[in-house]
């Protein structure tokens, strides 16, 4: 990431202060191993190399956990950067497995109000809130601007608490969302950036197909 913005000749970044946010530890493992041997350790937290910076977050599983960590981390104005890498669940076959995917958008999927023939209306569909209530566009959340320094395949995010198992909730989700994946906090990080006014970078592995 820091070497894509260092050799893009338009980047308003010379130097980057990054945010690197994951709900648990092994999400980000290999990379902080990585980051021990080739970087400066500054603190328990924060690896520095050159005029970059690196400070890794782990929130713990789930929306409200995420939203809340990255609200209280100390002088979270100041980064340039969120990177948010982690896991999810395929709601699409067309998904390969074990491929890393970039998120180019995200929706919350279960905040709202069941019927009682089953359908499911979310908080936009009841205007609880605007779909184009900021941070919010079309009822989806949206990277201030899409970076893809690796160039991988891009995907569309559902954000909920609890994954899907019976057919009818699947089938109610491909049905209103048409979406490819599923997590449990990719919207929440995305969310908090967003309103924290921070760029950001979301990746997620396909780990299973939701059935």
């Amino acid at each position: 990431v820091t070497n894509y913005f260092k050799e893009d000749k338009n980047s308003k970044y010379s130097y980057m202060r990054i945010l690197l946010v994951a709900s648990m530890t092994e999400e980000i493992g290999k990379t902080l191993d990585y980051l021990e041997e080739n970087w400066e350790k500054e603190n328990f937290f924060t690896y520095r190399k050159e005029e970059h910076s690196i400070t890794h977050l782990v929130t713990g599983i789930g929306a409200m956990h995420a939203a809340f960590a990255i609200a209280r981390q100390q002088d979270v104005e100041k980064y340039d950067m969120v990177v948010n890498p982690g896991v999810a669940a395929a709601l699409s076959r067309t998904m390969d497995l074990n491929r890393v995917y970039l998120i180019e958008k995200d929706r919350i999927g279960d905040l709202g109000l069941e019927r009682s023939n089953g359908d499911f209306q979310d908080l936009h569909d009841l205007r609880w809130v605007d779909p184009n209530q900021y941070p919010y566009f079309k009822s989806s959340l949206i990277p201030k601007k899409l970076y893809n320094p690796t160039f991988l395949p891009t995907s569309s995010a559902i954000t909920v608490n609890k994954i899907p198992g019976h057919y009818l909730s699947i089938e109610n989700f491909e049905r209103k969302y048409h979406v490819d994946i599923v997590s449990m906090d990719a919207g929440a990080v995305l969310y908090a950036a967003r309103m924290l006014q921070l760029e950001t970078i979301q990746y997620r592995v396909v780990t299973k197909y939701i059935e």
